[in-house]
Protein backbone atom coordinates (compact mmCIF):
# COMPACT_ATOMS: atom_id res chain seq x y z
CA UNK A 1 0.00 0.00 0.00
CA UNK A 2 2.86 2.44 1.20
CA UNK A 3 4.59 1.56 -1.96
CA UNK A 4 1.56 2.06 -3.66
CA UNK A 5 0.95 5.71 -2.53
CA UNK A 6 5.10 6.32 -3.44
CA UNK A 7 4.05 5.92 -7.02
CA UNK A 8 0.61 7.83 -7.16
CA UNK A 9 2.40 11.09 -5.79
CA UNK A 10 5.22 10.54 -8.29
CA UNK A 11 2.90 10.99 -10.78
CA UNK A 12 1.39 13.44 -9.90
CA UNK A 13 5.23 15.62 -9.12
CA UNK A 14 5.78 14.77 -12.38
CA UNK A 15 2.33 15.95 -14.06
CA UNK A 16 2.79 18.89 -12.25
CA UNK A 17 6.62 19.58 -13.67
CA UNK A 18 5.11 18.64 -17.33
CA UNK A 19 1.98 21.10 -17.33
CA UNK A 20 2.35 24.75 -17.11
CA UNK A 21 0.70 26.48 -14.23
CA UNK A 22 -0.40 29.39 -16.19
CA UNK A 23 -1.60 30.59 -19.75
CA UNK A 24 -1.12 33.79 -20.87
CA UNK A 25 -4.05 35.69 -22.87
CA UNK A 26 -3.59 36.19 -25.96
CA UNK A 27 -4.18 40.30 -25.75
CA UNK A 28 -0.75 40.16 -23.48
CA UNK A 29 1.03 38.07 -25.71
CA UNK A 30 0.29 40.07 -28.93
CA UNK A 31 1.35 43.29 -26.48
CA UNK A 32 4.42 41.16 -25.74
CA UNK A 33 5.23 40.94 -29.26
CA UNK A 34 4.72 44.62 -30.32
CA UNK A 35 7.64 45.65 -27.72
CA UNK A 36 10.12 42.94 -29.65
CA UNK A 37 8.83 44.83 -32.70
CA UNK A 38 9.38 48.28 -31.76
CA UNK A 39 12.90 46.93 -30.41
CA UNK A 40 14.36 45.28 -33.96
CA UNK A 41 13.01 48.52 -35.91
CA UNK A 42 14.33 50.82 -33.52
CA UNK A 43 17.74 48.72 -32.68
CA UNK A 44 18.29 46.37 -35.51
CA UNK A 45 20.85 47.64 -37.42
CA UNK A 46 22.93 48.16 -34.04
CA UNK A 47 21.96 44.82 -32.92
CA UNK A 48 23.14 43.19 -36.31
CA UNK A 49 26.58 44.84 -35.94
CA UNK A 50 26.95 42.65 -32.35
CA UNK A 51 26.06 39.61 -34.58
CA UNK A 52 28.85 38.79 -36.98
CA UNK A 53 30.48 35.78 -35.16
CA UNK A 54 29.38 31.74 -35.04
CA UNK A 55 28.20 30.91 -31.60
CA UNK A 56 30.71 28.34 -29.78
CA UNK A 57 27.68 26.43 -29.40
CA UNK A 58 27.13 26.12 -33.27
CA UNK A 59 30.47 24.29 -33.08
CA UNK A 60 29.70 21.73 -30.49
CA UNK A 61 26.43 21.01 -31.54
CA UNK A 62 27.71 20.09 -35.28
CA UNK A 63 30.31 18.19 -33.83
CA UNK A 64 27.81 16.07 -32.30
CA UNK A 65 25.27 15.56 -35.22
CA UNK A 66 28.51 15.74 -38.23
CA UNK A 67 29.18 11.95 -39.02
CA UNK A 68 25.30 11.08 -39.70
CA UNK A 69 24.76 14.55 -41.56
CA UNK A 70 27.89 14.08 -43.96
CA UNK A 71 26.99 10.27 -44.30
CA UNK A 72 23.37 11.38 -46.15
CA UNK A 73 22.89 11.81 -50.16
CA UNK A 74 22.40 14.66 -51.24
CA UNK A 75 21.95 18.33 -50.23
CA UNK A 76 21.09 18.85 -46.58
CA UNK A 77 18.19 20.82 -46.28
CA UNK A 78 17.87 23.19 -43.77
CA UNK A 79 15.12 25.14 -42.17
CA UNK A 80 16.81 28.14 -39.99
CA UNK A 81 13.75 29.97 -38.27
CA UNK A 82 14.42 32.84 -36.55
CA UNK A 83 17.34 33.18 -38.63
CA UNK A 84 18.58 37.31 -38.49
CA UNK A 85 21.36 38.13 -40.40
CA UNK A 86 21.84 34.68 -41.99
CA UNK A 87 25.38 33.95 -39.89
CA UNK A 88 24.37 30.36 -39.61
CA UNK A 89 24.03 29.88 -42.98
CA UNK A 90 27.35 31.03 -43.27
CA UNK A 91 27.99 28.65 -40.37
CA UNK A 92 26.16 25.71 -41.78
CA UNK A 93 27.65 26.51 -45.52
CA UNK A 94 31.00 26.03 -44.56
CA UNK A 95 30.55 22.35 -42.87
CA UNK A 96 28.63 20.62 -45.75
CA UNK A 97 29.24 19.93 -49.32
CA UNK A 98 25.58 20.55 -50.61
CA UNK A 99 23.08 22.78 -48.70
CA UNK A 100 19.40 24.02 -49.43
CA UNK A 101 18.79 26.42 -46.90
CA UNK A 102 15.78 28.54 -45.59
CA UNK A 103 16.20 30.93 -43.09
CA UNK A 104 13.01 33.06 -42.21
CA UNK A 105 12.64 35.80 -39.84
CA UNK A 106 9.87 38.94 -39.10
CA UNK A 107 12.65 41.53 -39.42
CA UNK A 108 13.31 43.06 -42.94
CA UNK A 109 16.47 45.10 -41.98
CA UNK A 110 18.15 41.59 -40.39
CA UNK A 111 16.60 39.89 -43.86
CA UNK A 112 18.37 42.28 -46.19
CA UNK A 113 21.81 41.73 -44.05
CA UNK A 114 21.23 38.07 -44.49
CA UNK A 115 21.00 38.18 -48.05
CA UNK A 116 24.79 39.37 -48.31
CA UNK A 117 25.69 36.28 -47.19
CA UNK A 118 27.69 34.92 -50.17
CA UNK A 119 25.96 31.79 -51.18
CA UNK A 120 28.85 29.55 -53.06
CA UNK A 121 27.67 26.03 -53.79
CA UNK A 122 24.84 25.85 -51.81
CA UNK A 123 21.44 27.38 -52.42
CA UNK A 124 20.15 29.93 -50.03
CA UNK A 125 16.92 31.46 -49.51
CA UNK A 126 15.37 34.03 -46.74
CA UNK A 127 11.91 35.13 -46.09
CA UNK A 128 9.86 37.20 -43.95
CA UNK A 129 7.35 35.33 -42.20
CA UNK A 130 6.14 35.78 -38.71
CA UNK A 131 7.12 32.61 -37.08
CA UNK A 132 4.25 32.43 -34.38
CA UNK A 133 1.54 34.08 -36.33
CA UNK A 134 2.11 33.08 -39.55
CA UNK A 135 0.90 29.64 -41.08
CA UNK A 136 4.21 28.10 -42.44
CA UNK A 137 2.60 25.33 -44.16
CA UNK A 138 2.79 26.69 -47.88
CA UNK A 139 6.48 27.61 -47.41
CA UNK A 140 7.67 24.75 -45.45
CA UNK A 141 6.02 21.38 -45.83
CA UNK A 142 6.09 18.90 -43.04
CA UNK A 143 8.68 16.08 -43.48
CA UNK A 144 10.60 18.00 -45.86
CA UNK A 145 13.72 19.11 -43.74
CA UNK A 146 16.48 17.04 -42.54
CA UNK A 147 17.58 19.71 -39.72
CA UNK A 148 15.27 22.84 -38.45
CA UNK A 149 17.21 25.29 -35.47
CA UNK A 150 15.85 27.69 -33.40
CA UNK A 151 18.86 30.00 -32.06
CA UNK A 152 18.27 33.23 -30.23
CA UNK A 153 14.45 32.92 -31.00
CA UNK A 154 12.23 31.41 -27.67
CA UNK A 155 13.39 33.80 -25.32
CA UNK A 156 10.94 36.38 -28.02
CA UNK A 157 8.29 33.91 -27.55
CA UNK A 158 5.40 35.03 -25.21
CA UNK A 159 3.29 32.21 -23.62
CA UNK A 160 4.53 28.69 -22.29
CA UNK A 161 2.13 27.23 -24.89
CA UNK A 162 3.06 29.02 -27.64
CA UNK A 163 6.50 27.94 -26.93
CA UNK A 164 5.50 24.26 -27.20
CA UNK A 165 3.30 24.96 -29.89
CA UNK A 166 6.29 26.71 -32.02
CA UNK A 167 8.74 23.64 -31.32
CA UNK A 168 6.08 21.17 -32.15
CA UNK A 169 5.49 22.54 -35.54
CA UNK A 170 9.09 23.04 -36.43
CA UNK A 171 9.45 19.26 -35.10
CA UNK A 172 6.94 18.38 -38.05
CA UNK A 173 8.66 19.49 -41.03
CA UNK A 174 11.57 17.16 -40.20
CA UNK A 175 11.68 14.10 -41.87
CA UNK A 176 12.53 10.65 -40.22
CA UNK A 177 15.67 11.13 -38.36
CA UNK A 178 16.16 14.64 -38.95
CA UNK A 179 16.72 16.87 -36.41
CA UNK A 180 15.18 19.87 -34.68
CA UNK A 181 17.81 22.08 -32.35
CA UNK A 182 17.12 25.17 -29.98
CA UNK A 183 18.99 27.12 -27.66
CA UNK A 184 17.79 28.64 -24.60
CA UNK A 185 18.72 31.33 -22.86
CA UNK A 186 20.08 31.84 -19.26
CA UNK A 187 19.51 34.43 -17.79
CA UNK A 188 20.31 32.81 -14.14
CA UNK A 189 23.75 31.65 -15.44
CA UNK A 190 25.16 35.06 -15.28
CA UNK A 191 22.19 37.45 -13.64
CA UNK A 192 25.35 40.57 -11.91
CA UNK A 193 26.05 40.82 -15.86
CA UNK A 194 22.58 41.98 -16.56
CA UNK A 195 21.32 43.39 -13.63
CA UNK A 196 21.43 46.95 -14.71
CA UNK A 197 20.44 46.10 -18.04
CA UNK A 198 16.68 44.98 -16.27
CA UNK A 199 13.49 47.56 -16.32
CA UNK A 200 10.50 47.16 -14.16
CA UNK A 201 7.24 47.02 -15.86
CA UNK A 202 5.90 49.94 -13.45
CA UNK A 203 9.71 51.88 -14.79
CA UNK A 204 8.68 50.85 -19.07
CA UNK A 205 4.96 51.72 -18.41
CA UNK A 206 5.48 55.25 -17.34
CA UNK A 207 6.66 56.05 -21.20
CA UNK A 208 4.29 54.14 -22.46
CA UNK A 209 0.59 55.07 -23.35
CA UNK A 210 -1.90 53.20 -21.54
CA UNK A 211 -2.99 51.02 -24.43
CA UNK A 212 0.30 49.78 -24.63
CA UNK A 213 0.44 48.45 -21.10
CA UNK A 214 0.73 44.71 -20.08
CA UNK A 215 -0.97 43.47 -17.66
CA UNK A 216 1.82 42.51 -14.86
CA UNK A 217 -0.47 39.36 -13.52
CA UNK A 218 -0.79 37.58 -16.28
CA UNK A 219 2.65 37.10 -17.14
CA UNK A 220 4.96 34.03 -16.73
CA UNK A 221 7.45 34.14 -14.26
CA UNK A 222 10.75 34.74 -15.79
CA UNK A 223 9.10 37.53 -18.48
CA UNK A 224 11.33 40.61 -18.05
CA UNK A 225 12.35 43.66 -20.06
CA UNK A 226 16.14 44.02 -20.84
CA UNK A 227 17.49 47.67 -22.08
CA UNK A 228 19.92 47.75 -24.85
CA UNK A 229 23.04 50.25 -24.95
CA UNK A 230 21.64 52.55 -22.60
CA UNK A 231 17.82 52.74 -24.21
CA UNK A 232 15.66 52.17 -21.14
CA UNK A 233 12.69 53.08 -23.28
CA UNK A 234 12.75 50.62 -26.18
CA UNK A 235 13.49 47.44 -24.54
CA UNK A 236 14.12 44.03 -25.39
CA UNK A 237 11.17 41.51 -24.10
CA UNK A 238 12.86 37.91 -22.77
CA UNK A 239 11.59 35.03 -21.04
CA UNK A 240 13.38 33.27 -19.13
CA UNK A 241 12.29 29.54 -18.26
CA UNK A 242 13.05 28.11 -15.38
CA UNK A 243 13.87 24.06 -14.76
CA UNK A 244 10.49 23.34 -14.76
CA UNK A 245 9.58 24.66 -17.80
CA UNK A 246 12.53 23.56 -19.77
CA UNK A 247 11.61 19.99 -18.98
CA UNK A 248 8.32 20.57 -20.19
CA UNK A 249 9.74 21.83 -23.03
CA UNK A 250 12.04 19.26 -24.09
CA UNK A 251 9.23 16.86 -23.96
CA UNK A 252 7.70 16.86 -27.36
CA UNK A 253 5.94 13.37 -27.54
CA UNK A 254 7.10 10.32 -28.59
CA UNK A 255 7.92 11.01 -32.48
CA UNK A 256 10.91 13.95 -31.33
CA UNK A 257 13.21 12.44 -28.63
CA UNK A 258 16.00 14.89 -26.76
CA UNK A 259 19.39 13.12 -28.66
CA UNK A 260 21.27 16.02 -27.02
CA UNK A 261 21.54 18.47 -24.32
CA UNK A 262 24.62 20.70 -22.96
CA UNK A 263 25.49 24.64 -22.38
CA UNK A 264 27.49 26.74 -24.11
CA UNK A 265 28.22 30.53 -25.29
CA UNK A 266 28.74 33.08 -23.49
CA UNK A 267 31.13 34.86 -20.89
CA UNK A 268 30.32 31.99 -18.64
CA UNK A 269 30.21 29.15 -21.21
CA UNK A 270 26.86 28.24 -20.41
CA UNK A 271 24.57 31.75 -21.56
CA UNK A 272 22.84 28.97 -23.73
CA UNK A 273 21.33 26.05 -23.12
CA UNK A 274 20.98 23.41 -26.58
CA UNK A 275 18.53 21.31 -27.04
CA UNK A 276 18.38 18.73 -29.54
CA UNK A 277 15.72 16.37 -30.43
CA UNK A 278 15.68 13.57 -33.64
CA UNK A 279 12.80 13.13 -34.60
CA UNK A 280 11.62 8.71 -34.84
CA UNK A 281 12.21 7.50 -38.20
CA UNK A 282 8.88 7.40 -40.45
CA UNK A 283 6.58 4.58 -41.49
CA UNK A 284 7.48 3.93 -45.37
CA UNK A 285 4.50 5.42 -47.39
Amino acid sequence: MLRSAHRVVAALATAHRREPQHHVRQETQRRLLEISTRFYQRHGESFDMTRSRAWAGWDRFWRKIARSESAQEGPLRCLDAGCGNGRFALFLGSKVDSLEYLGVDLDAGLLDSARTVPPGRHRLRFVRRDLIRDDLSALVPEQSQDLVTLFGVLHHVPGEASRRRLLRELGSRLTGGGRLAASIWRLDRDEKRFARKRISWSEWHETRSEAEHVDESDLDVGDVLLSWKGDRTTPRYCHFPDDAEIDRLAALGPDLAIEHRFEADGPTGRDNLYLVWRRANLPAP
